[in-house]
Parts: structure tokens; sequence; C-alpha cells
């Protein structure tokens, strides 16, 4: 018989800028009295929240005409002695030890980062531009008093803080007391070095406590060398698109999530020609809604043979089709089993066992270099594929007619 067959298939020369941005030929800065450039609402260490506000009394503005590290053509840079006020009263705690600096709206350094839990504070981090792939910055919290607080950092084995550090992506608080930044080389050891700090709220500071490195040669400092550069530039991806990653031993534990597995016994022929997915607790013709109940949230989705096949949280090396060809999202009609979902005891032998003897079998004639067996039990077509018939089937398709 003609087989049907759905396969699987998943497939920072640093420059540094020495040249500050030119102002427009001819148009004279403008300049704005007291002007709030930003607002936040942070918490304290008790969940309470303030409202903080990066203001100047005296702020000018330019246009940028010329692109750079600095901005991009068009980009509006204020300038001015800039200060944090929190709640609305008069002390000001200045920024950038009271020195004028610029601020790019549209580079976004300016910025908060979300308590993780309750213990630790909002962090309000002010940065400012220094070369094509790092910004350095100030971070601040606000206490339960109102007053502001700037956060000093502490390099792993030393005792003495600085209060500016240097990162090419936002910081994160990505669990409890524990928040990271990544600094990207591209001179000598270039690649990405991954920093976590721990979070001291007697001393409002942030203490180093490692460095993981992926990139090229040694890494400087104390870092440690943990993979690649390929390896750390798929691991940006993860750290810049989920809030709760970071590359870090401190890194919780994700929880363990309980797997669907097929059964394998004498009740296998039975449940299948009910249209059943043993093992599963699912039904041919379910919806999607109520198979997402069962097998958690959908992490993953891929297309072959016609079909879109979509990965369950608990049933990750499997996928379960709920459309075919054009046709809109309908009803369960076809699964792939793999991987950790396989039965431990899945052998051409004990398919027999339990199956009885196949309807077909041989080397498949879509990958000719792939053995299975052919059964079908009620209006469930079932294909078992293996590499051979002496290796293990690594692979169960159910598909309803």
């Amino acid at each position: 018989m003609n087989r049907i067959r759905f396969n699987w298939k998943r497939s920072f020369i640093t420059l540094t800028l020495m040249a500050m941005i030119a102002a427009i030929a001819g148009v004279a800065p403008t300049a704005e009295a007291a002007v709030a450039r930003y607002s936040f609402k942070a918490k304290d260490t008790t969940g309470k929240e303030h409202v903080v506000a990066f203001a100047s009394d005296k702020e000018s503005k330019e246009i940028v005409t010329e692109p750079s590290a600095f901005g991009n053509e068009g980009d509006a840079i204020y300038s001015g002695s800039y200060y944090l006020v929190a709640d609305g009263k008069k002390q000001k705690t200045a920024v950038n030890s009271g020195k004028p600096m610029d601020v790019n709206p549209s580079q976004n350094l300016i910025y908060k980062v979300a308590s993780a839990a309750k213990g630790t504070p909002d962090v309000i981090v002010i940065g400012q531009r220094d070369s094509s792939n790092y910004y350095t910055f100030e971070a601040y919290a606000v206490t339960a008093s109102s007053a502001i607080k700037k956060l000093g950092f502490v390099e792993k084995g030393k005792a003495k803080a600085f209060y500016a550090l240097s990162t090419s992506y936002k910081m994160k608080n990505f669990t409890s007391i524990y928040f990271q930044t990544v600094a990207y080389n591209n001179a000598d050891a270039a690649g990405w070095y991954f920093t976590t700090y721990k979070w001291d709220a007697n001393a409002y500071l942030l203490k180093e406590t490692e460095t993981q490195f992926y990139g090229y040669d040694s890494p400087y400092g104390g870092a440690t060398k943990k993979g690649d550069y390929d390896t750390g530039s798929s691991l940006i991806k993860r750290y810049v698109n989920e809030p709760k990653f970071a590359v870090s031993s401190s890194m919780p534990k994700a929880p363990v999530v309980k797997a669907y597995q097929f059964v394998l016994d004498g009740n296998t022929k039975a449940n299948l020609a009910a249209g059943k997915i043993p093992g599963f607790n699912l039904t041919m013709g379910m919806s999607k809604a109520q198979v997402q109940k069962l097998l958690g949230k959908q992490t993953d989705s891929y297309y072959s043979a016609g079909a879109d096949f979509t990965i369950f949280e608990k049933a990750s090396s499997s996928g379960f089709s709920f459309s075919a060809a054009i046709a809109t999202e309908g009803p369960l009609f076809a699964a792939e089993i793999g991987g950790a979902q396989l039965p431990a005891n899945l052998t051409w032998a004990t398919l027999e066992k339990y199956l009885g003897k196949p309807i077909s079998q041989g080397e498949s004639e879509v990958d000719f270099d792939e053995y299975y067996y052919y059964y079908r039990f009620g209006k469930i077509d079932v294909y078992i594929d293996g590499k051979s018939k002496t290796s293990k089937p690594y692979l169960i398709t159910l598909v309803q007619k």
C-alpha cells in the first residue's frame, strides 16, 4: 500500500567614538525648564510603590543630522544636569555626579528593572552611550521613606564598591535577589560576558558572584569560559526575549513537568480501535483546547506533509495535528509520538507481541533508508518507523481516516 508519511523537521574592531554628536547647522538648541524627562512607578524593598522622576531644571535639545553610535538621523538629543525626585519631594539626587549628560530617548538607555521578588527593589538604570557596542550606567533604588539610593557594584573577590557599570544589553533581575548584565566585546577575546550580581539589601550593593564567558580565545578578568561564540549568540536571543532567562549557576531549576508516554501493552489494540492514544488520555476528535488542558501550554509547532503539528509542554518530543492541507483548525486527527513519549519497551518484537503481525512491513516507499510497520485499528492508521529491522523503532505515527 502507499505510505502516508509525516516527516518531523525542526529546524561585538571595538569602535570607540570620540566625537560627540554635532548640533544642527544654523539651528540653536532650545531650552526647556524643569523638565521631567522620565517618570517611573518604582517599588521599594517592601513592595510599596513610589513615583520616581528623572528631571532637569534646564534642558537643551538638538536633532541628529549625521548618524553615529549616539543616535540616528532625526533623533532628538536632550542635554542638561539631571537629578532624581521621589514622590514629588524636593530632595534631589544628582545623576552622573551632577555633571551634564546627553539623553537619547530612542536608544532606551534609561529604564526600570522590575523586581523579581519582594525584598528586592525596582532599579532605575540611567545609561549613557560609550561606543557602538556598550553603554555605561548608574543604578538607583527608592527606599520606604522615599529616599533615593545609588547602588554600588562590587567585583568578585573585592571589597570596594564602584558606582558605574558597562553593559551591552539591559540589566535584569531574573530571580529573587539575583541580577544579570551582558557585556559584548568585539576586540580580542571577542564574545559574551554574562555577569551575575547578588543583591545586598543592607548595603544597597550588587555583588558579583560569577561571570560566564562565551566566545573566542580566553576571557578577560576572572570570567570562566563556558562555551563558544555561536552558543553565546543563541543564549543572547533568549536573554533578550525571555524576561526571566539568565545564564547563571544561580538560575532556579525549572519545575519538573510530568510528561506523558505512549503505553504498549495488552490494551493498546482496543484503545487504538476506540480512537484513543494510549497513555495520553487523548481521543481523536478532541479540540486543541481540550488537548492543551491535558498536555499543558503550546511550546512550539512545525509543518510537515500538508499538516501543522503542535508541540505541548507535557509531550515535548511529540506533535499533534488539528488541521490538514488548507483546512482551518479542527479536531485532533494525527499524532507523531517520539523521544521521551515512546514506550520504554518498544521493539519490533513487542509490537508484534501486543499488536500482532503488521498488515504490511518493509522498506519505506518514501524514505528508502527506513523500515516500517503498518497497522490499522478501527479508523486509526498506525505507522512505526525505524532505521532498520535490527534497530529500535523511533517514531509512532497515528492518523485517523
